[in-house]
């Protein structure tokens, strides 16, 4: 083998290790995965059947200024509209999510454009939310006082929570 065969190898399986940091050996590793790795702070992650690459923020902000900072690195705030995503935020500090209901009172909106179900909105929202409490509560958060998948509280937009982005394909 040449000198120059052997180390376009070696610079693969470095490739290859960089990329593939803790992820099971053998399994195919999609463009979106490295995208999503390539992003400082983003995380690839498995959420029941389907895989999400997500940023967990480590200070908060309000609503607007999260979705601000989601969309400047290409991303949204998290629009977590099935159990297994919400069961994401279980035990988590209080949370913005990409639901709101900002431009219409009472018709919710996931921020991929489709409406809180009627489904949705008996499994996810904590008991008694949401309440629009003193006629100020838009914007959605996962709540650290209710259990998930019931754990989805409407709060006022100007209150400081950590939040969660996601990139899509």
């Amino acid at each position: 083998m040449s000198g120059f065969v052997l180390l376009l190898k070696i610079a693969f399986v470095a490739y290859v290790v960089k990329i593939g940091e803790n992820m099971a050996v053998g399994r195919v590793i999609t463009v979106f995965e490295v995208k999503c790795r390539n992003n400082p702070g983003f995380i690839y992650q498995k959420v029941g059947e389907t895989y999400m690459c997500l940023y967990w923020s480590t200070t908060g902000n309000n609503f607007s200024n999260a979705q601000l900072d989601c969309e400047g690195k290409g991303a949204r705030l998290a629009v977590v509209n099935t159990p297994e995503k919400r069961n994401l935020l279980a035990g988590k500090s209080d949370t913005w999510i990409g639901l709101d209901d900002r431009q219409i009172e009472g018709r919710y909106m996931w921020h991929d454009g489709t409406e809180l179900t009627d489904s949705q909105r008996t499994d996810f929202f904590c008991y008694g939310q949401p309440d629009n409490w003193n006629d100020a509560e838009d914007c959605l958060h996962a709540s650290i006082y209710c259990s998930a998948p019931h754990n989805i509280n409407d709060g006022n937009c100007e209150t400081i929570n950590k939040y969660l982005c996601e990139k899509v394909k």
